[in-house]
């Protein structure tokens, strides 16, 4: 990422949309509606964890919060921390991607 994880509180419907992604095409989990505040939660929950990742609290803080979203979203699939770190610096690539898009000032 190339923000601080708190720059990209406003980004929480991107984020929540990458989870979605990951959860039903990486874990066959049934998809949410674009209205479920499930949404919002989870981008919270994940935004707090980077929080605490870039605080010193570790990396592992952050895969472990995806994780256990991913765990809720289909507790019958197994979901390893090394799997979910892979996931995660995605995750991270795609909100620096689209935030560098969707946010950057527009030419005159």
């Amino acid at each position: 990422m190339t923000g601080t994880p708190a720059e990209y509180a406003r980004e929480y419907a991107e984020l929540g949309r990458l989870i979605e992604h990951v959860a039903t095409t990486s874990y066959a989990a049934a998809s949410l509606a674009p209205s479920d505040p499930r949404h919002h939660l989870h981008a919270q929950a994940l935004v707090a964890a980077l929080e605490q990742a870039e605080t010193g609290a570790g990396e592992d803080a952050a895969a472990a919060a995806l994780a256990d979203i991913l765990v809720s979203r289909c507790p019958r699939h197994p979901v390893t921390l090394e799997q979910t770190r892979v996931k995660l610096a995605w995750i991270c690539r795609e909100l620096d991607t689209f935030t560098t898009s969707a946010l950057a000032p527009r030419p005159a």
